[in-house]
């Protein structure tokens, strides 16, 4: 007579039982995962919706700007902002350049007051030119706000002088306030 008796539990694979160093897969297929470090080589991500992302600063863009709020009169021409970049990191990659500020324009007599300003790149020259010209009422001087952007290619070093100057062209007043020069450099 064969007669069969169980003599101890007979569970396989028990809870820990598969360690990371006994797992050899092509590929492994969960619901959810949590992966301590991970090395992707290819990657094809069916919803790729971020609520978090962590970026170095700086990493993909780069600000810079200076900003001065009193009032600037002009009577010839005159160099009113102006701002250094130094990075290397930026060398060769598209910038953005904003100039804003608010313009007042007089005359003691009937006319029209105008006057210009320009970006200048170091080593580059002109980035841009812009006429501020508007009729006035004699002895009444009148304000309005300029901001205007150049896109340019930052130097290979990386490394560029952005100034702005103005000029007196044709009034009796014309003045700068609120001056703000800006670049936004985006990384490649």
């Amino acid at each position: 007579n064969l007669s069969l008796r169980r003599a101890a539990s007979a569970e396989l694979i028990v809870d820990g039982a598969i360690t990371a160093e006994k797992l050899s897969a092509g590929e492994v297929i969960t619901n959810s995962a949590q992966i301590r470090a991970l090395i992707v080589n290819t990657a094809h991500l069916a919803d790729a919706s971020v609520t978090t992302l962590k970026i170095g600063a700086q990493a993909v863009s780069a600000d810079w700007n200076s900003y001065a709020a009193g009032w600037l009169s002009l009577t010839g021409m005159l160099d009113i902002q102006s701002l250094t970049i130094s990075d290397a990191t930026t060398g060769n990659c598209p910038a953005y350049v904003t100039f804003s500020a608010q313009v007042e324009l007089g005359r003691s007599t009937l006319g029209r007051a105008r006057g210009f300003f320009q970006i200048m790149l170091s080593g580059v020259g002109e980035l841009g030119t812009w006429n501020v010209e508007q009729y006035v009422p004699a002895g009444l001087p009148i304000q309005l706000p300029v901001s205007m952007t150049r896109r340019f290619i930052m130097p290979a070093g990386g490394s560029a002088v952005l100034t702005v100057n103005a000029s007196n062209v044709e009034a009796d007043t014309f003045r700068f306030r609120y001056r703000r020069l800006e670049v936004n450099v985006f990384k490649r």
